[in-house]
């Protein structure tokens, strides 16, 4: 082997080692410190955000500090939030006077499907639009539907990810979100 062929392997080498060590640090020892924070759980202050919505305001989670909110990540192709989000409807409608907001954000459909979905099933509550999907990795969305249920003071009290809740489980679910009077 010559001289050069040495250099060029011992370069190599090193060029390994450092990366090796980079995505050992980025991915590892960072994934547990202030660079990527632990996903949104339970007893803990729901991440805040500012989405747009379909008629492009743009809306924020903070602003409903002081109401139940119910957080919903969906999609148009689930066939559970089909179901679900007209049930939310329901429930939004019922206890809206008495508190309740529903905010349903979108993974990236395009407006126009997310238009058709809304129209159709005449959906009444917040729908946002997470086209870059921004959100949906702040809370480390890894199932539809994702329903986060926030309490009044902003923290989380219960998310479920998938399954066929019915109506009932969203209406009793609000209710305990309701503020008190």
């Amino acid at each position: 082997m010559t001289r050069r062929t040495q250099k060029l392997k011992s370069a190599i080498l090193i060029a390994v080692i450092v990366l090796g060590a980079w995505w050992a640090y980025k991915w590892r020892v960072t994934s547990a410190g202030t660079e990527r924070s632990a996903a949104p759980h339970e007893g803990f202050v729901a991440p805040d955000f500012t989405l747009p919505s379909l008629d492009g305001r743009q809306v924020t989670l903070s602003q409903f500090r002081g109401k139940g909110v119910i957080l919903v990540f969906w999609v148009t192709w689930c066939h559970i939030c089909q179901a679900e989000l007209p049930m939310l409807q329901k429930v939004y409608q019922q206890y809206r006077s008495q508190g309740l907001e529903v905010i349903a954000v979108n993974y990236k459909d395009s407006p126009g499907a997310v238009q058709a979905f809304v129209r159709e099933r005449n959906l009444g509550f917040h729908v946002l639009l997470d086209r870059g999907g921004t959100v949906n990795s702040l809370y480390r969305v890894r199932g539809f539907p994702t329903t986060v249920f926030i309490a009044p003071d902003g923290k989380i009290v219960k998310i479920t990810v998938g399954g066929r809740p019915s109506e009932a489980f969203f209406a009793s679910e609000a209710k305990s979100l309701l503020p008190k009077r």
